[in-house]
């Protein structure tokens, strides 16, 4: 009979080698059984929606039918909220009356839609004064050019002091 490791003392109580397998074979059991109710759970949660539920056998199949069906919905919705808003004492909507008046006369806002729609699109002497001067592309692209140029004088200076100083390699 081999002495295990663990038992120092003479006598101390030790687990046997029967008790640590058949421990090891309900931790097995209990980990298969854990495992089966998750994939079992998992797959009912997954599952298409079969001929017992409800949803599923009470929408209909066709895009339009069901259209109908939900305005139908809507529509008794409508139906009970107005019979809630009646029997609760509030008062009823007057669909006469518009909901927002406008604070300008008719005359002012055609004058302002007329002077935005000029401001929008001008034509004739306006688009003339809007417009950019003569020869202003030409000194855009100039400038530009100037740009260009003082930047790689800046580079080629900044090369040049580097290789006099001799604190520049060719990778860099």
């Amino acid at each position: 009979w081999l002495k295990p490791f663990w038992l120092k003392v003479p006598g101390e109580f030790a687990p046997s080698f029967t008790q640590c397998s058949t421990f090891l074979g309900m931790a097995k059991l209990t980990m298969f059984a854990f495992l089966a109710a998750m994939v079992l759970a998992e797959g009912r949660l997954l599952a298409p929606p079969g001929k017992t539920d409800k949803a599923a056998t009470a929408s209909p199949v066709d895009a339009d039918d069901q259209i109908a069906d939900l305005s139908a919905q809507i529509a008794a919705a409508e139906g009970q909220v107005q019979m809630a808003a009646k029997d609760a004492g509030v008062p009823a909507d007057d669909d006469d009356k518009p909901a927002w008046e406008p604070h300008c006369k008719p005359e002012t806002k055609a004058e302002l839609e007329k002077a935005y729609a000029e401001m929008k699109h001008p034509t004739g002497a306006k688009a003339k004064e809007h417009a950019l001067p003569e020869g202003f592309a030409e000194r855009m692209e100039a400038t530009t050019r100037k740009s260009m140029v003082d930047n790689e004088e800046f580079v080629l200076g900044l090369l040049m002091m580097h290789q006099t100083r001799g604190n520049w390699e060719q990778e860099q």
